[in-house]
């Protein structure tokens, strides 16, 4: 993954768009997905890649046979893809949270695009980064740890500024 663009408040307006207007800004390419053959070897073009005019971010899903539900996952993909490669400058803390966020959360990929926003401004600093949104250092690291992109992207801001990767939370 390549270094985070800086987006000035349109990344937060792209996160919050229906599906719909979202996609008006995507390319939206369908191909055959690739695997093993056989009996129920997908044979018409049911995958699908996103790409985001704007941001240049990209998703694909091709692990189900119907379109529709590849094209469903893509957009969700897609939303995570900008919210983790998309920063907004400065951040801008949302207001009240649900920290107990899940994946499947329509609200998470905004959640998730301030807390590295935030990540970015305090250069690394977790701690510092915990007190700006309001949460314990030991929640934070656990929030960011629940997403392997996020965490990355959290590592990368890290190393930038000559700062040890985060370890891994006890379980």
């Amino acid at each position: 993954m390549s270094t985070p663009k800086i987006f000035d408040g349109a990344r937060d307006a792209w996160l919050l768009q229906s599906d719909e207007q979202l996609l008006r800004d995507c390319r939206v390419d369908s191909y055959r997905g690739s695997g093993p053959g056989g009996q129920h070897r997908n044979t018409s073009d049911t995958a699908v890649r996103l790409t985001h005019q704007p941001s240049g971010a990209i998703s694909t899903a091709s692990e189900r046979r119907s379109r529709k539900q590849n094209h469903a996952a893509a957009v969700q993909r897609l939303r995570h893809q900008i919210a983790v490669c998309v920063r907004c400058s400065p951040a801008i803390a949302p207001e009240k949270p649900n920290w107990q966020l899940s994946l499947a959360n329509p609200a998470y990929p905004l959640l998730i695009a301030h807390v590295l926003d935030a990540v970015q401004e305090a250069e690394g600093a977790v701690g510092d980064t915990a007190r700006a949104i309001g949460l314990s250092t030991g929640k934070l690291i656990r929030l960011l740890h629940r997403d392997s992109a996020v965490w990355q992207a959290v590592n990368r801001v890290r190393a930038e500024h000559e700062l040890h990767p985060l370890k891994a939370p006890h379980r």
